[in-house]
């Protein structure tokens, strides 16, 4: 397949899927890199029950204080952002959950990171970062989960006197801990299923992450790494693997190029990205004109009906 570029201004913009980011990865490491974060992405982000959308990862914990990605091989705090109010916060809790108690939890204990919905936050639901601190030779482990959940437990609410300060904050605890323990996820992790539906999610991504690391190494700006993302992101769904934009509050690639009438793309009432071969349409309800779906036209081009008058979709 190739892939034809687009040429457009988005600087400012916060992604979700940053292809940028794997400039730096070695080329023979890179496809395995962006088969898992695409792999992440679409768990996190997904549309499926929440206890199928938990994204697991390991991090390895070096002697001199290192917090390596098993997979990149590479610090995580190249992940960190800080170009909004909100990823400072969470660059901060972050560098507490890897680093701080990273260093200082035990094997055994678990290590907890959780970002709250709404308030600072545009996300409509909450998270949990969970690192499950193992050792293995000799080396110590965090097996690490991302766990949406629909809101936070009222236990979690009573570590802080404000809910915003949890975003800054990881805390660590036993495993006998009733939160834990009482936990349906926990269940769902300690029977295996996140591995498993990532281990799906990573062999669907593989294919695309090939061709997606060879254009990684020939793209030299902003424009081609937001194309290649997108080419991912609708790879994925095409093999079933669906994002459901509540779940997550940056912004996809393919919402860039939707934006800018680069990119076809059909999005249902619940903002979840779907699938298509074909074009979607509005009918005008005045002349019953044909007005196409994401490309950013608020009013009829025939008769200036208003979008929000627009009563069905139909496909050419």
């Amino acid at each position: 397949m190739t892939l034809e570029l687009q040429t457009f201004e988005f600087n400012s913009i916060e992604k979700v899927f940053d292809t940028s980011l794997y400039k730096d990865v070695p080329l023979e490491r890179r496809k395995r890199v962006i088969a898992n974060h695409l792999a992440g992405l679409v768990l996190e982000a997904g549309d499926r029950d929440f206890l199928e959308r938990i994204n697991p990862w390991w991090v390895v914990i070096t002697p001199d204080g290192q917090a390596i990605d098993i997979i990149s091989r590479q610090d995580v705090s190249g992940n960190f952002g800080d170009k909004t109010p909100l990823l400072k916060k969470e660059k901060i809790g972050a560098i507490d959950f890897y680093y701080n108690k990273g260093q200082l939890a035990k094997p055994g204990d678990v290590i907890y990171w959780f970002s709250p919905e709404k308030g600072d936050s545009l996300y409509k639901e909450a998270r949990i970062n969970v690192a499950e601190v193992v050792e293995l030779y000799g080396l110590k482990i965090l097996k690490c989960y991302g766990i949406p959940l629909q809101t936070l437990p009222k236990d979690v609410l009573k570590l802080v006197e404000h809910t915003e300060e949890l975003r800054e904050k990881a805390f660590i605890f036993e495993p006998q801990n009733p939160f834990l323990k009482n936990s349906d996820w926990w269940l769902v992790i300690k029977n295996g299923v996140p591995k498993k539906m990532k281990s799906e999610a990573i062999k669907a991504a593989l294919v695309v992450a090939k061709e997606m690391a060879e254009m990684v190494e020939e793209a030299s700006g902003d424009s081609d790494f937001v194309s290649i993302g997108a080419y991912g992101e609708k790879y994925m769904l095409s093999q079933g693997w669906f994002v459901n934009k509540i779940a997550c509050p940056g912004v996809f690639n393919l919402d860039i190029l939707a934006r800018r009438g680069l990119l076809s793309v059909a999005v249902d009432g619940f903002g979840n990205y779907r699938k298509t071969d074909v074009e979607v349409y509005f009918d005008c309800p005045n002349c019953e004109g044909k007005i196409p779906s994401g490309r950013g036209i608020t009013t009829c081009p025939y008769c200036n009906a208003k979008k929000d008058d627009y009563k069905s979709d139909c496909s050419r």
